[in-house]
């Protein structure tokens, strides 16, 4: 968890307008930690695999 938000601290001091995320669709584990920190799914962004063990679910965070 400690990451996530350093990395969300990082980007900001670089000046960053959003972060971007994905993860594998059936990790729910790190759905709910992304969700934890404001981001949000984003389907639109989201593109069939050719095989579905490794569909991915994006998540955007707009920054400050």
């Amino acid at each position: 968890m400690e990451a996530v938000g350093e990395a969300v601290a990082l980007s900001i001091e670089r000046g960053a307008r959003r972060l971007v995320l994905d993860t594998g669709l059936e990790n729910e584990r790190s759905q709910v930690l992304y969700r934890r920190f404001g981001f949000v799914r984003r389907p639109d962004r989201e593109r069939p695999r050719p095989a579905p063990s490794v569909q991915l679910a994006v998540y955007t965070l707009e920054l400050p």
